[in-house]
């Protein structure tokens, strides 16, 4: 398990859900900018792109979810 959840299984106040929250979108937008460079490279020696971009679009709307939560 990540730190987040050890660290906050017996409390889980406002603040730490919301520590937890803003980890998962800085993991997101990692793993979003390393895709749109894998992306790039297969592009450049003509390689299928697809499995990727549809990973990116998951990846996008996980970040929706994640922004919506912070709103809430």
């Amino acid at each position: 398990s990540d730190w987040s959840s050890d660290v906050c299984s017996s409390d889980l106040s406002k603040e730490c859900y919301s520590m937890s929250l803003e980890n998962q979108l800085a993991e997101l937008k990692y793993d979003y900018v390393r895709l749109q460079g894998d992306i790039e490279k297969r592009e450049s020696l003509n390689l299928d792109t697809s499995a990727l971009v549809r990973q990116l679009k998951d990846i996008e709307n996980e970040i929706r979810n994640v922004r919506a939560q912070m709103q809430d």
